[in-house]
């Protein structure tokens, strides 16, 4: 009877410290994904001497995080598990945008709010969706962007306009970042386009 007990508290001991590791070890960190700002932009025509602010986007509570939106269905909203943005969806967009447009040397310069830049127009920019979707005909990855230019000068929006794009994607997190960085840079590369034609 000694020797049961004793080997019950051995196996209780054992329990307890394996648990106890357990609890010590943390958890894998996420992978971290960033956008990459492909060389094309410095091939989209255009020349304005305007200072252009990109303002600090719009965006609904789902996309206000760092992680990668997954909609399962129409109303269905769910996040790619163990990745992560390299920063906060909005603020990732935003640098984006404003380094596409640097590269593309058309502008007599490019800001962000708190840089100090005199500003002559600012884009205002709603993002309506960044995320993949996953439905009968495959996965993809979309997205939207409502966009305004305001004249900083007198606070009047001179022209507005969607833009939006989907393209395939894989089910893996490398093929949904991969394709989401696709879309992303076809729709900047139509916003850039707009914008020098309208300012």
């Amino acid at each position: 009877m000694t020797r049961t007990f004793r080997r019950s508290i051995g196996f209780a001991l054992t329990v307890m410290l394996v648990s106890g590791c357990a609890l010590i070890v943390p958890p894998a960190a996420p992978t971290v994904y960033d956008l990459f700002v492909s060389d094309r932009f410095a091939t989209i025509a255009g020349d304005t001497p305007s200072q252009i602010l990109i303002a600090n986007p719009k965006v609904l509570s789902s996309l206000d995080n760092d992680r990668i939106l997954i909609k399962p269905s129409v109303a269905e909203i769910s996040y790619l598990g163990d990745v992560r943005w390299s920063d906060k969806t909005p603020r990732l967009l935003q640098a984006y945008i404003s380094r596409a447009l640097a590269k593309s040397g058309g502008a007599r310069a490019v800001g962000l709010p708190g840089d100090g830049l005199l500003i002559d127009h600012q884009l205002l920019l709603d993002i309506r969706a960044f995320q993949i979707e996953v439905a009968e005909s495959g996965t993809r990855a979309r997205v939207e962007f409502g966009v305004r230019i305001l004249n900083d000068k007198n606070g009047l929006v001179i022209a507005s306009q969607t833009f939006e794009t989907a393209v395939p994607a894989s089910d893996d997190a490398v093929g949904a970042v991969k394709a989401l960085n696709e879309a992303l840079d076809r729709v900047t590369a139509d916003l850039l386009t707009w914008v020098y034609a309208k300012i």
